[in-house]
């Protein structure tokens, strides 16, 4: 396989100034104010690599190697006569090295621009990445810059234009869901009254020195130019409950509520504040609820087959939805629909799935997303989960299913360009397997289609199988795919969770990737994967 190497790269450098006052309630004084180069050259510069040589190495995009020291070079970069190369491009008096280096698809591009910090004015770099598209060859990247040690740098996720939230959450489900959990931090726990202030990613390299996962999956989500980190650690009852409120603008108000059970338990909550708001922490009383909760306030289950949630929004309809009286009582009693509603999810997947609510909060918007979060082994089970969402709380989306993720990883649709494919149309029912390169190429007659298709961590024949779904059928109609198993056993399930009803017919083409040994079932239009026609019962025990 060719290889690329690629090392130009298209640098964007922005210098954005933003004011304001920062008033804190319970936190520490501000960071120092640091003399720094008047000159943007002299706080960020690309050092030349032209002809470094490729490596075969697979890193994964992460956070640099930093080197504070001439001598140190070697250590990180260890490729003959380039520590002096690269050294002599770094005056380590007043800068430091920051070496990047991955292995991805070609088209990858690193960024970064350069803000000051709303309250100190000390630059900050933030570097983002964005992932080229997937093809059959892979590049290796390497990118340095001397920075200078007057000014502060992290990652962050691609800049975005929305509108900044004053308040929000972090998910630490997601972060520590990677990590293997929350005991892999060190810190001691603080309190709840005594939240850890975290204000740059260097704070941040404080609480988890072993753990650079935690590190990036952290600062990657927050802007310390703008922003910083409370981090509330800290022991007590199972039923313990922390939230934020915003009343007005620029003021948070976090709530806490102690718990009545003696399950003593290790919580952890992150909320990111804007540099410009004051926060204060306040017990709650015992009637005040959090704007998002999730309630068990009954007993059964509704089959909602869709991603999106079941909107509950008063008495009646959950009359309608929940048909045991006692749950209806249940929540009569618990939820004020004149100013709350219900948000009812469902789906089957690994017995490890979750779901987590990341609430944000600004002076026109209050809003909840809820993540999904894939489990890893294939113990089918029945998910269902019932929040209590204030109505002034804007629903902003789930990840749940999104872009055909799923927690049976084994299973997965791959792109497909339809004008390119001159498979005709056969039978809904009756998809096409397809085994080989070969026979990819001859459904699909394009080789530039088979080209990103058949990439390494796409689709490897020797264990992988296709599943290409070709026929005509009324706009609207859409596919999808569940999967059931009981260990050792699985089978993937495919139906249509809706039909088209216009008169309009299309061309509909779908490709799937699954293991060879998995069993699979294609259901008629109209049927569902949710009962037991068409689905093995479990073994009994």
């Amino acid at each position: 396989m060719r290889i690329r190497k690629t090392i130009a790269v298209t640098i964007l450098l922005a210098l954005f100034v933003a004011g304001g006052v920062w008033l804190r309630v319970g936190s520490g004084s501000d960071d120092a104010l640091t003399p720094v180069p008047s000159d943007p050259a002299k706080i960020v510069r690309l050092i030349d690599l032209a002809d470094f040589p490729v490596g075969k190495d697979g890193y994964q995009f992460g956070g640099p190697s930093e080197i504070m020291r001439f001598a140190d070079i070697a250590k990180h970069i260890p490729e003959k006569g380039w520590a002096e190369k690269i050294g002599n491009q770094v005056d380590f008096r007043t800068e430091r090295l920051l070496f990047f280096r991955w292995r991805s698809y070609e088209g990858d591009k690193l960024h970064y621009r350069v803000t000051n910090h709303s309250v100190s004015k000390k630059p900050i770099i933030a570097f983002w990445r964005i992932p080229g598209k997937a093809s059959d060859e892979p590049g290796y990247f390497y990118h340095a810059f001397a920075v200078s040690k007057a000014a502060d740098w992290q990652l962050i996720d691609e800049p975005k234009d929305d509108v900044r939230s004053t308040v929000r959450d972090l998910d630490l489900m997601e972060i520590f869901h990677g990590m293997g959990g929350p005991d892999l931090i060190d810190l001691d726990v603080g309190g709840v009254e005594k939240p850890i202030v975290i204000r740059s990613a260097n704070d941040l390299a404080k609480l988890g020195s072993s753990n650079g996962h935690f590190q990036i999956m952290v600062q990657q989500q927050v802007d310390f130019a703008r922003e910083h980190i409370l981090f509330f650690t800290w022991s007590g009852s199972g039923q313990d409950r922390l939230w934020f409120e915003l009343p007005k603008a620029n003021d948070v108000r976090v709530r806490y509520s102690a718990g009545k059970t003696k399950n003593d338990q290790q919580h952890y909550r992150m909320l990111v504040i804007a540099n410009e708001a004051a926060w204060k922490l306040e017990p709650a009383a015992g009637n005040e609820h959090p704007p998002v909760r999730e309630t068990h306030s009954y007993g059964g289950i509704i089959f909602h087959e869709d991603n999106e949630p079941l909107v509950i929004d008063s008495l009646e309809v959950a009359s309608k939805a929940f048909p045991n009286p006692m749950w209806r009582k249940n929540l009569a009693a618990e939820v004020d629909f004149a100013k709350q509603r219900l948000l009812y999810f469902y789906w089957e997947g690994s017995g490890q799935d979750d779901m987590s609510t990341v609430v944000a909060m600004g002076p026109n918007r209050k809003s909840v997303r809820f993540n999904y979060h894939t489990g890893s082994i294939l113990n089918l089970a029945t998910h269902y989960h019932l929040y209590v969402v204030d109505r002034d709380v804007e629903y902003a989306g789930t990840t749940l299913w999104a872009g055909g993720r799923s927690s049976f990883t084994g299973v997965a649709e791959l792109p497909i360009d339809a004008s390119k494919c001159t498979t005709p149309a056969g039978d809904y029912a009756k998809p096409i397997v397809i085994t080989s390169k070969a026979d990819l190429l001859q459904k699909l007659g394009s080789k530039e289609v088979v080209a990103k298709i058949n990439r390494p961590v796409a689709i490897d024949f020797n264990w992988q199988q296709l599943l290409l779904f070709c026929w005509d059928g009324k706009v609207g109609t859409e596919l999808a795919y569940t999967v059931h198993g009981w260990e050792p056993k699985s089978k993937t399930i495919f139906y249509q969770p809706r039909v088209g009803k216009a008169a309009l017919a299309k061309r509909y083409l779908h490709l799937y990737t699954m293991p060879k040994g998995m069993q699979w079932q294609v259901l008629s239009p109209g049927e569902r994967p949710f009962g037991a026609k068409g689905i093995d019962a479990p073994p009994a025990k």
